[in-house]
């Protein structure tokens, strides 16, 4: 594993991460104001 590869893993993890958290939000908002 050189640096470049861990950097794009990194930012994808990141990245997926944000999105699953956004995801979480959306869905949590949906539920409560039902």
């Amino acid at each position: 594993m050189n640096n470049l590869e861990v950097s794009q893993l990194v930012k994808t993890f990141l990245i997926s991460l944000m999105i699953g958290f956004f995801a979480g939000v959306v869905i949590g908002i949906k539920i409560y104001l039902k």
